[in-house]
C-alpha cells in the first residue's frame, strides 16, 4: 500500500550463506542492516531505531545468540530467532525469554517472509485499519473493528482461515485484507468462487489440466492452486463443493501438492488458504462439509455479522455510496430511519444496489415515501403490507396459516423456509437435476447452493 512505512531490520548472523540468502527473502519494504557477531551488536548506539531483529542462536559456534537476545530485548519489539540447534533445554530458554518466533534454519525460507510481512503490517496497523474501515468495508461498529484488529494476530502460514457470514456481508473484502496484512505486495491473491462451476469444470479450475486430458483441453491449463503458490488462495462458497472434490482438496491442503487433471506428475504449491461460506459453522459441520476438511480449513474462524445487526453503519454506508456516485443527493432522516429498520437479506451489496436505484429515480431529495416506492415496486423488496393484503384474500399465493407462522417466527425464518420449499419442489419436478432447477427458478448458482445446502438430506 502506498502509505506503508519501511521497517528497519537488524540481522545478526555469522554464516556467509545466510547473510547472502536474506537478500532474497526481504523486499523493498525492509531496510536491512547485517552484522556478524555479539561484539558488533554491542557497538550499535541506538537499537531503538530497529523494528525487527533476526538473530542466529549459534553465533561463532557458541550460544552467543542467547546473549544477543537479552541485549536487544526491550529495545527492539519484534525478535525472530534462527537455529540449527536441536536441544530442548536451549529451546525452552529461548521461549522463556519471551520469544514467540523461533524457526529452524531448515524452514527459514518458508516462514520468515510472512513473519517479516506481519512486522511491516504491525508498524502500519493503525493506517491499514483506518483505511479499510473508512474506504473499503466502511464501518464504525466495534465488533467489526475487533475482527479487523484480530486479523493482525493470525499466523496465516500455519493456520488456514474460514470466513462465514450471509451473502453480501463483505467476506471477499476481509479475505483481501488478511492477504494484504500477511503477504508481500508481490504475492498473488487468487479468488475462486466454487459455486460458479460444475464439478468437472471446478476440478480443472482448481487443479489445472493437461492438454488432451478431455474433450476441449487443447492446451495445458494451470489451476488456481498453482497460481496461488507463495500467495493466498481464496475459495469462496466452499460449501458448494461435492464430497469427491472436498476429498481431493483435502489432500492438496495437507501435502501442498496435487496432480492436474490427466496428469501423472505431482505439482507443488506453497499456498495460504482462506475459505468462505454463507452457511453457519454448525451447518457446515452437520451437513455441508466433510468433518476432516473442516478441521483443516478452520484454523482461525471469523463470522461476519449481518448488516441488520450493525444498523448504525447504514448512515455511514449511505454517505459512502453517495460520495462514490458523484451526484449530490439529500437523504432525509425519515428515509435513513426506514432503511435502518429494513431486514437487508442481501446485506451491504443489496444496500448499494438500492442506493443506486434511489439516486437515479429521485429528484434530488429522498424521503421515506421515495424509499417506500422503490421497495414496493421492486419484486426483490416486497413490503409487509403487500403480504398482509394477499393473506387476506382467497386467491392469495399464501395461506392464512402461513402468515401465522410468519408472525410467530419472524420474516427471516419464514422466507428461509419458503425458499427451501420452493427449491425442494423444483428439484423433485426436475428429477434432482440441479442445473435444470437453477434455470427454472432463474437464480444464480450461488443463490441455489445457499438454499440447497440448508435442505435436509433426501
Amino acid at each position: 500500500m502506498k502509505f506503508k512505512q519501511k521497517i528497519k531490520c537488524l540481522f545478526i548472523e555469522d554464516d556467509a550463506f545466510f547473510l547472502s540468502a536474506i537478500d532474497h527473502i526481504v523486499n523493498d519494504e525492509v531496510s536491512l542492516t547485517k552484522i556478524n557477531n555479539l561484539k558488533q551488536l554491542k557497538e550499535i548506539n541506538n537499537l531503538n531505531q530497529y523494528d525487527l531483529a533476526i538473530i542466529d542462536l549459534n553465533l561463532e559456534e557458541h550460544l552467543d545468540g542467547i546473549e544477543a537476545i537479552k541485549f536487544v530485548k526491550g529495545s527492539i519489539n519484534q525478535i525472530i530467532v534462527l537455529s540449527s540447534h536441536d536441544n530442548d533445554q536451549v529451546t525452552e530458554e529461548v521461549y522463556n525469554l519471551g520469544i514467540s518466533n523461533f524457526l529452524t534454519k531448515r524452514y527459514y525460507a518458508e516462514y520468515l517472509p510472512q513473519i517479516i510481512q506481519k512486522c511491516i503490517s504491525q508498524k502500519n496497523k493503525t493506517k491499514i485499519i483506518n483505511n479499510f474501515l473508512q474506504n473499503i468495508f466502511v464501518s464504525d461498529d466495534p465488533s467489526i473493528r475487533q475482527i479487523v484488529e484480530d486479523i493482525f494476530e493470525i499466523q496465516l502460514s500455519r493456520n488456514n482461515v474460514l470466513l462465514t457470514g450471509e451473502t453480501g456481508t463483505g467476506k471477499t473484502y476481509l479475505a483481501k485484507l488478511i492477504h494484504q496484512v500477511h503477504s508481500s505486495s508481490k504475492a498473488p491473491f487468487i479468488h475462486l468462487n466454487c459455486s460458479e462451476f460444475s464439478d468437472e469444470i471446478l476440478e480443472s479450475e482448481l487443479f489445472g489440466h493437461i492438454k488432451g486430458s478431455f474433450s476441449g483441453a487443447i492446451q495445458n491449463y494451470e489451476g488456481k492452486l498453482k497460481l496461488a503458490d507463495k500467495g493466498t488462495l481464496f475459495l469462496d462458497e466452499i460449501n458448494s463443493m461435492s464430497n469427491k472434490m472436498q476429498a481431493k482438496l483435502l489432500t492438496a491442503i495437507e501435502t501442498k501438492s496435487f496432480y492436474p487433471v490427466g496428469g501423472n506428475k505431482k505439482v507443488n504449491s506453497k499456498f495460504n488458504l482462506i475459505s468462505a461460506s454463507n452457511s453457519k459453522l454448525d451447518q457446515l459441520i452437520n451437513k455441508d462439509l466433510r468433518l476432516d476438511l473442516i478441521f483443516r480449513i478452520k484454523g482461525h474462524h471469523i463470522n461476519l455479522p449481518a448488516l441488520r445487526d450493525r444498523a448504525f453503519d447504514i448512515p455511514l454506508l449511505i454517505k459512502y455510496f453517495l460520495d462514490q456516485s458523484g451526484i449530490k443527493i439529500v437523504f432525509k432522516n425519515s428515509a435513513i430511519s426506514k432503511l435502518m429498520n429494513y431486514y437487508w437479506p442481501g446485506n451491504t451489496r443489496e444496500l448499494k444496489n438500492l442506493i443506486n436505484q434511489l439516486i437515479f429515480s429521485s429528484h434530488g431529495i429522498i424521503d421515506d415515501a421515495t424509499v417506500d416506492k422503490i421497495l414496493n415496486q421492486d419484486n426483490t423488496h416486497p413490503s409487509i403490507e403487500d403480504y398482509t393484503e394477499k393473506f387476506s384474500t382467497s386467491k392469495s399465493l399464501f395461506l392464512n396459516n402461513q402468515y401465522k407462522v410468519l408472525k410467530q417466527n419472524g420474516m427471516r425464518f419464514f422466507i428461509s423456509e419458503l425458499e427451501k420449499e420452493i427449491v425442494r419442489v423444483s428439484l423433485a419436478q426436475n428429477n434432482n437435476q440441479k442445473l435444470e432447477t437453477i434455470k427454472e427458478l432463474k437464480i444464480s448458482n450461488s443463490a441455489f447452493y445457499r438454499i440447497y445446502n440448508q435442505l435436509p438430506s433426501f
